[in-house]
């Protein structure tokens, strides 16, 4: 099965919509992918991310809004100034190395306010798994039926796509939102594969993929040596 992770388009938080640029971005997505590429899709309710769903969906496929998939973003306060729970700065991380520990980092000062949701948000995309025939045993999936190359695409944020990602790649999220890249209108692949008979783990075949701007025939291709904008 492949899990599908679309992070919503160039946002306009203050209105929660999108940009210019960010309906240029969906409008992009909607030529690159459809409703028919998924075989269940989930949104979040916030707006910016059903706009971005809508440009790809076209009303040709039910879309499960889910309340789950709301943002969520609850840093730490340190000597007044917030640092973020997602992706701390040097010296942060050189001076926390619990945060490395995916058996303890939880529980650590940055990240203990969003355990919560973080356990949420596991929970809820171990029970569409399930659903879809893999039940989760330790670190493995384990298949209970034949998925038929089910296909789940979610239309989310930042912070819950870099909770889920953590939770189905088994690495601290501090660690993947500090070291991976997930730009808005992003598109990330995690494929399940089988490791030993009827145990399978979930393995990312594209992270924060931006093909379907870096191919936009409207506008020069960028090459490898361009500077990537990085751009929350």
């Amino acid at each position: 099965m492949k899990i599908v992770l679309i992070r919503h388009c160039d946002p306009d938080y203050v209105h929660d919509s999108l940009t210019e640029k960010g309906f240029h971005e969906a409008s992009l997505l909607g030529k690159t992918y459809n409703a028919n590429d998924f075989d269940i899709i989930l949104s979040s309710p916030y707006q910016r991310a059903r706009l971005t769903c809508d440009a790809v969906v076209k009303n040709e496929k039910e879309v499960k809004v889910e309340e789950w998939l709301r943002e969520v973003y609850i840093p730490l306060v340190e000597n007044g100034k917030e640092i973020s729970n997602f992706d701390p700065k040097e010296p942060y991380l050189e001076n926390h190395k619990e945060l490395f520990d995916k058996d303890k980092y939880l529980d650590s000062e940055l990240c203990k306010k969003s355990k919560d949701r973080y356990l949420e948000i596991g929970k809820k995309i171990d029970e569409l798994i399930e659903e879809c025939g893999y039940k989760k045993e330790g670190m493995y999936y384990k298949k209970i039926k034949d998925d038929k190359n089910m296909v789940i695409g979610i239309f989310a944020h930042y912070g819950t796509i870099t909770f889920i990602l953590s939770h189905l790649l088994n690495i601290p999220y501090p660690l993947i939102g500090n070291f991976f890249l997930t730009l808005p209108s992003s598109v990330t692949t995690l494929v399940s594969e089988e490791r030993t008979k009827g145990y399978h783990i979930f393995r990312a075949s594209t992270f924060g993929s931006l093909s379907h701007i870096e191919f936009d025939g409207e506008r020069p291709k960028k090459t490898i040596k361009d500077e990537v904008e990085i751009r929350y």
